[in-house]
């Protein structure tokens, strides 16, 4: 993991992760992000301020820099709660308030493609699928293709 840190330590202090001026934001502890395999896809690094979260890198396995993302347009007052998205034990008591069960321990990976990326648990003894994007919750109901939020494809 100190490999990674120093790695997007470089790619801020060279300008390729841009953060706004102004923003004294720290880069957090890097999180694993699995396939639906269980294996390592990418890094997923936080960038805090004031307890938002503000940006977001990911990282390939091999340290290539996959995606940098800005929230609120660098507004801090206006960024998600770092907890929301960061936090296991946030994310599963809200994962279980919806479920009404107890969910299991959730994994940062991906919901159908890499870039959706979302909490994965389940609850009712392993039966039932759930995923946690900030303070969202769905569950999965199958292998719904959906975009933009239009359900576009039908269960396969």
């Amino acid at each position: 993991m100190r490999q990674i840190a120093r790695r997007v330590r470089e790619l801020v202090d060279s300008g390729f992760f841009e953060l706004p001026p102004g923003i004294s934001a720290t880069a957090g502890d890097p999180l694993a992000v699995v396939d639906p395999a269980g294996a390592l896809e990418s890094w997923f690094v936080p960038f805090t301020a004031s307890g938002k979260l503000v940006a977001w890198a990911r990282m390939l396995p091999d340290l290539t820099p996959l995606e940098f993302s800005l929230l609120a347009g660098g507004r801090t007052d206006l960024a998600p709660d770092a907890a929301d998205w960061l936090d296991p034990a946030r994310i599963r008591a809200r994962i279980s308030a919806a479920a009404g069960d107890a969910a299991s321990l959730p994994v940062l990976t991906y919901d159908g493609a890499p870039a959706r990326l979302a909490w994965r648990a389940y609850s009712h003894g392993g039966s039932r699928r759930w995923w946690a994007a900030g303070t969202t919750v769905w569950e999965d109901h199958g292998d719904w293709e959906v975009t933009g939020g239009v359900e576009s494809g039908s269960r396969k």
